[in-house]
């Protein structure tokens, strides 16, 4: 102990409490501004709040539509209802929001009726009257880099019976005779990647098969026996 009486080891704990207080200080220096600005932030937080739109859960109370009676009435058939009447809406054309593109066919001639000298393949023609006419709307896309050739999206629109060889053009129009396609099938909202559209007509005609007897070959003679 010294003269005074106080331990010495007292004296050995003030450079720790000094370095202490240093740190402190050191701390409160480096954090002094950055606290500053979030008690800034804090405190114009609480006064104009600023909403975070990924995070709302906080505001359900603040909320003043109800969405459950919607539900209960929504279908799924109301959608495409909505997409036609939005369709419609954005068409340039107001006249032709419903337009349809309507194709009749009068007759499909082939063979001697046109004055012709049919063909063995005409021969064999079954004698209808009517005959299935089918139309097709083929769709040439972009080509694409990885693509020797550009896609080509077949569609089927319409079939109808079509009078096969008729005698006169003045007979009366079947109302099967026609085809409507509608405008949408040509909306370029809807087919983006389309590049030009193509209508090709397609007509079945079955043939007759004809029995031919085959000949029998005649059997080869036995050589003689000496």
């Amino acid at each position: 102990m010294s003269d005074k009486g106080e331990p010495v080891y007292a004296a050995a704990r003030n450079p720790k409490f000094e370095q202490l207080r240093s740190d402190h200080e050191t701390f409160l220096r480096t954090f002094e501004k950055p606290t500053q600005i979030y008690r800034f932030l804090r405190t114009r937080n609480i006064i104009t709040p600023i909403f975070l739109h990924r995070n709302l859960s906080y505001m359900r109370h603040r909320r003043t539509r109800n969405n459950k009676e919607q539900r209960a009435k929504f279908k799924v058939d109301d959608l495409l209802a909505k997409c036609e009447r939005e369709n419609a809406e954005n068409s340039p054309h107001g006249s032709e929001k419903n337009g349809y593109l309507n194709l009749t066919f009068k007759g499909f001639f082939r063979g001697s009726v046109q004055g012709e000298v049919p063909t063995p393949s005409s021969e064999n023609l079954a004698d209808q009257n009517l005959v299935p006419a089918e139309v097709f709307i083929v769709k040439i896309c972009h080509k694409r880099r990885k693509d020797n050739s550009p896609p080509i999206i077949q569609e089927r629109v319409g079939r109808c019976l079509v009078a096969h060889n008729p005698c006169t053009d003045q007979e009366p129009l079947l109302e099967s005779c026609s085809v409507s396609i509608p405008r949408s099938f040509f909306n370029p909202k809807t087919n983006r990647n389309v590049r030009s559209f193509i209508l090709t007509l397609e007509v079945s005609i079955p043939l007759v098969e004809t029995t031919k007897k085959k000949k029998r070959k005649k059997s080869d003679a036995k050589p003689e026996q000496k």
